[in-house]
């Protein structure tokens, strides 16, 4: 009876102890979210997306999450089958970390998605609209106003006209 009750206080102690450490390793989120683009390098896309969502688990309020967020909702389009998910990562950062540098990237992407993925025009244009709103000086801005003005429009009748005005243009 006494081997049993040093015996379960020291098991717990190793199981919490390994608990703890396979948490985060001691490692903070820059620290996941340089493995995470390491990872991704070695087109190791499992171990990626388990240090992305590490920081979101484990340091959902630092600064790196909303990069996190981005940085999953990219690999998670990309893939198509988890384009759901995609959004939702990206809604994330609008309404969680609306201050972040991430937030303006996020809200563009939505329109984006909305109309070249998605093909619901209707959120396409509330989400550039909104955009422009937020962020008129944002780097953005102008493809968002292009986006707009060919909202609906086949891609690749813009480009030929588009083509077709700089040829028009280099020959004055």
């Amino acid at each position: 009876m006494v081997k049993l009750s040093v015996t379960l206080p020291v098991l717990g102690l190793i199981l919490l102890m390994a608990f703890v450490s396979g948490c985060s390793k001691g490692e903070s989120a820059q620290d996941l979210f340089t493995k995470a683009q390491q990872a991704l390098s070695r087109q190791d896309t499992t171990a990626a997306l388990a240090n992305l969502n590490a920081i979101l688990e484990e340091y959902p309020d630092s600064a790196t999450a909303p990069a996190a967020l981005y940085f999953l909702a990219g690999l998670e389009q990309g893939t198509g089958a988890e384009l759901e998910k995609a959004v939702g990562h990206l809604e994330r950062i609008i309404n969680d970390y609306p201050e972040s540098e991430e937030a303006p990237k996020a809200m563009f992407q939505l329109g984006f998605l909305y109309a070249n993925t998605i093909h619901d025009l209707d959120k396409a244009e509330k989400y550039y609209r909104e955009f422009l709103d937020k962020y008129p000086d944002n780097e953005l801005a102008s493809s968002a106003r292009f986006e707009l003005d060919h909202l609906g429009e086949d891609p690749n009748v813009v480009l030929q006209s588009i083509l077709a005005d700089s040829t028009r243009l280099a020959d004055q």
